[in-house]
């Protein structure tokens, strides 16, 4: 038989080296070579010499098989019988996953596989509907295999470089190691610890498999050496394992095993979990300045909580999720290749398959700024971006998010309401206090509608009512702040200018705060209104009433002098009486004597005065004369039976005579005893009281307030007098 294979590889040598003369002449349209060149299109031998595999040169027509091996693609694609010898029938290579990989196995030294229910090279499904099917191994008598050749050495082919290759290693119990190489090509690809990682301990010892690293064994192979450390074991691979990940682009896999002591018992491994597929990986970032570039500075984030999907474009299905690493990174590993896909980021943790996928849902507070493949911007901020796979890694998918700014407002401290058309300076610190996580920098504010409680508001050297406020705000620089003011209602108010914040990325802040400037209204300046009275005629003659008296002493003895009179308004007096020399002044009265009193009135104060009412309760041994102004006007719009009242303002005569009666909007009358006049500030009413007031709002003229005089005699508003006749019993 031996001859024969020899004789075969011959003529397939032969059929070989004559390839280029068949491709050449078939040129010339010879049919031998049309005939030869179709047979070696189809005609693909192995043949196994000492473990060796040898493919004829033929495969090189047929299409090359896709390297990529998902965790869901089939692994026995055969298929070969479960738990059964492999290594005589069919013998190697042994091909899985469709031909995207071949392996061999070759016994060297003592090794030797046992003829057990558990020896040989075998696909086993044992270890549950996760992990499927996959391949076990079990040679024995490969003692000290790192210093003698008593060894197995098992080998991975690819159809194709693979990159991101992936595979759990388990099963090695009681001093089971394993020396790895990788290659690409005829290059060796070094392994260091990076390499392997998720080790897992012996059960129930709770031994981790021992790190040796790169060395080279006996019979000069240089590898990576890991073995269990543990006394114990068994055929369970479920346990003493470690996953071996490789991301360079590599060809084939060199595993040489045995015992690290001189036991001669079985070395057990199972290989589970293959993955060569494109990986996809990137980065979530706090875009700090909007560039939808990560700039230096800017660190990775998960915003507090992000989920990485990955959708299938065609499919509009879900085909992945990974957490997103709290420094932003995430890795989609063994992706299918030559495949559209988009990554979106958000909160939620969509099954696999669901279709359509879900919404970019961000942390609070969190927008997306942009999306970048390796530096490209998509140019559609959405938190999606699209990733088209061939068969290589793509990195450097990165998607920019960031916490909006927060708009924080301030109250200034209380002040009096100028009143009128008078503006106020906005102090800057009303607005200063807003913030941006992260590192961000608030730049801009918006001001986004008309303040409350102002009648007009300057912004920039630009005055705004509320009228003409732009209707989607006004949008000003931190600098700028400096030139608002605003003109608030009059009264006690608050202005609250509402705003938001805008940061250095150009992101609003999603609230709206306000600064509030409180006003106090101002205290009304108090009115003083004095009042003098006088005998201004007796009988009708003011004859003798040139002097007066003048009192010295008392709260009031300076009313009548006060400067604010107009010159020469206060009259009314006598001549000195030598009899009483304490009535200077005085003249001599005789009982049917008529006088007139005259009340002078003067809003000698600094503010306004209302509800200005002259009480005046006549003496005992006087008698009130109802019809002394009869016939005279203008009248005060009352009912007019008798006029006993003069009423003058702003003038030495008087400007209205006023009823003896209650008839509004006259203003006078005569309270008659017993009745007590309301807001007189007096009790009882012995003989009856003059009662005129002075302001009103009704009738013609009105006079709401007296004003304060600001000079003798102005405004003219300000003084006046009540005139009525007594009679003396």
């Amino acid at each position: 038989m031996y001859k024969d294979m020899k004789k075969t590889s011959r003529n397939i040598a032969h059929a070989s080296d004559s390839r280029n003369e068949v491709c050449n002449m078939g040129i010339h349209g010879n049919r031998l070579t049309r005939f030869l060149s179709t047979l070696l299109l189809t005609l693909l031998i192995s043949l196994k010499l000492g473990g060796i595999i040898l493919w004829t040169p033929g495969a090189a027509y047929s299409q090359p098989v896709s390297p990529c091996i998902s965790p869901t693609a089939v692994f026995n694609s055969v298929p070969y019988a479960i738990n059964t010898p492999l290594q005589t029938t069919p013998g190697f290579p042994l091909t899985f996953y469709g031909g995207a990989l071949t392996f061999s196995a070759a016994l060297s030294g003592s090794a030797f596989y046992p003829n057990d229910g558990n020896g040989g090279i075998r696909v086993r499904n044992d270890q549950g509907p996760a992990i499927g099917d996959y391949l076990y191994v079990q040679p024995t008598n490969s003692p000290n295999y790192r210093t003698t050749n008593n060894r197995t050495t098992y080998t991975f082919t690819f159809s194709q470089a693979v990159s991101n290759f992936r595979v759990v290693v388990g099963g090695l119990n009681n001093f089971d190691g394993t020396t790895v190489r990788a290659l690409n090509g005829a290059s060796e690809v070094v392994l260091n610890d990076s390499n392997f990682t998720d080790l897992v301990p012996n059960i129930p010892n709770g031994v981790l498999p021992t790190r040796i690293g790169r060395e080279t064994i006996t019979g000069g192979f240089t590898g990576y050496t890991i073995f269990s450390a543990n006394s114990g074991g068994g055929f369970g691979v479920d346990t003493n394992r470690y996953t071996l990940t490789i991301t360079q682009p590599i060809t084939q896999l060199v595993v040489v095993t045995g015992k690290n002591n001189d036991s001669t018992s079985q070395v057990t491994i199972g290989f589970t979990t293959f993955s060569s597929c494109p990986s996809i990986s990137g980065t979530v970032f706090n875009d700090v300045n909007g560039s939808q570039i990560q700039d230096g500075g800017e660190v990775g984030t998960n915003g507090g909580g992000l989920n990485a999907v990955l959708v299938n474009t065609a499919t509009n299905q879900v085909v992945a999720v990974t957490t997103v690493a709290t420094n932003g990174t995430y890795t989609f590993r063994s992706v299918d290749e030559n495949t559209n896909y988009t990554v979106r980021i958000t909160t939620a943790n969509p099954a696999i398959g669901s279709s359509p996928p879900p919404a970019v849902i961000l942390p609070t507070n969190f927008v997306n700024t942009g999306e970048n493949l390796n530096g490209v911007i998509d140019g559609t901020v959405d938190g999606i971006i699209s990733v088209p796979i061939t068969i290589n890694n793509v990195s450097g998918v990165n998607l920019g998010i960031q916490q909006l700014p927060t708009a924080v407002g301030g109250t200034a401290p209380g002040q009096v309401n100028p009143g009128g058309t008078n503006a106020v300076a906005v102090p800057t610190s009303l607005f200063t206090g807003s913030t941006d996580p992260d590192g961000g920098t608030v730049v801009q504010y918006r001001i986004t509608a008309f303040p409350a409680n102002a009648t007009s508001i300057t912004i920039n050297s630009v005055n705004f009512t509320a009228a003409t406020f732009p209707v989607g705000g006004v949008t000003i620089t931190t600098a700028q702040l400096a030139g608002i003011s605003v003109d608030p209602i009059d009264g006690a108010v608050t202005v609250a200018i509402p705003f938001r914040a805008i940061d250095n990325a150009n992101q609003l802040s999603s609230n709206t705060a306000n600064a509030s400037l409180p006003f106090t209204a101002p205290v009304a300046a108090p009115p003083d209104v004095l009042l003098v009275k006088r005998i201004t005629a007796v009988n009708g003659s003011t004859t003798n009433l040139t002097s007066f008296v003048d009192e010295t002493s008392g709260p009031n003895a300076a009313d009548d002098n006060n400067p604010l009179w107009p010159a020469g308004y206060l009259i009314g007096g006598g001549t000195s009486n030598p009899a009483d020399p304490f009535i200077t002044g005085a003249i001599a009265i005789r009982p049917g004597d008529i006088l007139d009193y005259t009340v002078y009135f003067l809003n000698a104060g600094q503010g306004l005065a209302t509800n200005v009412r002259v009480c005046d309760r006549l003496e005992p041994q006087l008698e009130f004369v109802p019809t002394s102004f009869n016939g005279q006007s203008p009248n005060d719009g009352g009912i007019i039976p008798e006029q006993g009242i003069a009423l003058a303002v702003g003038s030495t005569t008087p400007t209205a005579f006023l009823s003896n009666i209650n008839d509004p909007p006259d203003r006078g009358q005569f309270v008659a005893t017993p009745t007590v006049p309301p807001n007189c500030n007096t009790s009882d009413n012995p003989n009856g009281t003059v009662v005129v007031n002075v302001t009103r709002t009704t009738g013609s003229p009105t006079l709401p307030q007296v004003p304060n005089a600001t000079a003798p005699g102005t405004p003219p508003t300000s003084f006046g007098f009540v005139r009525f006749q007594a009679r003396v019993r």
